[in-house]
């Protein structure tokens, strides 16, 4: 028998009339081994939930995120591209353009948001392609092919050559009551001249692509349009609202993003993640601690238990 096997049976063996105590011992032992269980379990389910959030919400953005401070747009953003491409550790980089609008399907109505991109490059930047449930996102690019053949069912054979395709979260489609194939109108805050004066502009948009990416916020709010399309729709010319840049390691963020701002200077700025979503991850780390704390003092009651039972055998 090993020393250590030797002192845990001689100080959990009771004597015949101190049987009762041995049962304390037991008990007190069962407490501290659930209280350490309990320990390990919460703070592995609590890491496990923390790395899904994170890989959820990078996968549907980006590492590190360029945008102008003066909130004009990039200009010349393919310059600005190819300058941050020469970057060590950037992987690959997209434009984007971001603005509200209003989509409609008859009599129902839901804000959102609109993101414009480039269906080749966001691939490379974010896992969007991961999260479609249905669709393809290569039908964003207009205007759309007639001659397509694996279209399918996505795709009626009475798609008009101007029509433009858009792809929406679940919950946004079926807030709307749409499927696949289906048109919306995308009415956006911006004013367009006509003979009758400033009218907000409007647009009609073939639904070619759903995504579900498991948060919400995203899948009830947030749609996809094709990348010049966006650039008209909210007045922007050749100016992009930002960069997505993906590197070879999502913990170099911050650094990769320091090394970006001094490459491009100002009017740039350039965010990591880490920045990005700081107050979300600062709140799970703070509970994380905090069950820590709760779970470490179970287990100190636990162990003056035992410590009392031992001290009542000697």
């Amino acid at each position: 028998m090993g020393y250590e096997l030797f002192i845990s049976w001689r100080y959990l063996k009771a004597k015949r009339k101190q049987i009762f105590i041995s049962i304390i011992s037991l008990i007190s032992i069962s407490g501290i081994a659930l209280g350490v269980a309990a320990l390990i379990i919460t703070l592995s389910v609590m890491n496990g939930f923390r790395n899904d959030l994170r890989e959820k919400i990078i996968g549907m953005s980006s590492h590190v995120v360029v945008l102008d401070q003066r909130n004009m747009g990039l200009e010349e953003p393919n310059i600005v591209q190819k300058k941050i491409e020469k970057i060590e550790s950037v992987v690959a980089v997209a434009p984007f353009v971001y603005g509200q609008a209003i989509l409609r399907n008859g009599d129902r109505t839901s804000g959102a948001v609109i993101k414009g991109i480039f269906p080749k490059e966001t691939k490379n930047v974010a896992s969007l392609l991961t999260h479609l449930k249905e669709g393809n996102l290569d039908y964003l690019e207009f205007p759309l092919k007639k001659n397509d053949s694996s279209q399918g069912k996505i795709l009626p054979k009475n798609l008009g050559k101007s029509e433009k395709g858009i792809v929406m979260g679940e919950v946004l489609a079926k807030n709307l009551h749409l499927s696949l194939g289906m048109n919306v109108l995308l009415i956006s805050p911006m004013d367009m001249a006509t003979q009758l004066g400033m009218i907000p502009r409007m647009e009609k948009f073939r639904l070619v692509g759903i995504f579900d990416s498991g948060m919400y916020e995203y899948d009830a709010n947030l749609a996809y349009i094709f990348f010049p399309v966006a650039q008209k729709l909210f007045n922007l010319g050749e100016r992009a609202t930002g960069l997505e840049v993906k590197i070879d390691n999502i913990f170099k963020a911050n650094n990769v993003a320091s090394l970006i701002q001094k490459e491009l200077g100002y009017p740039y700025w350039a965010r990591s993640w880490m920045v990005t979503h700081r107050n979300l991850f600062a709140a799970l780390k703070l509970e994380k601690v905090t069950m820590f704390i709760i779970l470490v003092l179970i287990v100190l009651v636990a162990a003056f238990n035992i410590i009392s039972t031992l001290m009542m055998m000697t």
